[in-house]
């Protein structure tokens, strides 16, 4: 009678429920990403500039108000944000951005 190597076959079901909870993390991901973006679309023109220049420099980690205060008084410079509507456009980018921190 040949017997079938039993742990190979008691790794399957832990290695499946590994690859079940992966792909939920990158399905999660994926959805806050959309999330964000849905977010993002629908933003005053100046706070999408701002939600543009950010969005790349966020990670899980990632503090959004040292962020914006580093990236937003140079695009008030630029000209690219008004001085009048920078913090609130700043605010409402911050609230899309946020999404992106989950990921």
């Amino acid at each position: 009678m040949v017997q079938a190597p039993s742990f190979r076959l008691r790794a399957l079901p832990a290695l499946g429920a590994l690859c079940l909870l992966s792909a939920g993390f990158v399905g999660q991901a994926h959805a806050s990403t959309a999330t964000a973006q849905a977010c993002a679309a629908k933003l005053t023109p100046e706070a999408k500039t701002i939600y543009d220049r950010a969005a790349p420099s966020v990670t899980p980690t990632t503090d959004l108000a040292p962020l914006l205060k580093s990236i937003v008084p140079g695009m008030v410079f630029s000209g690219d944000v008004k001085a009048g509507t920078a913090r609130d456009s700043a605010i409402a980018a911050a609230h899309c951005l946020r999404d992106l921190k989950s990921n």
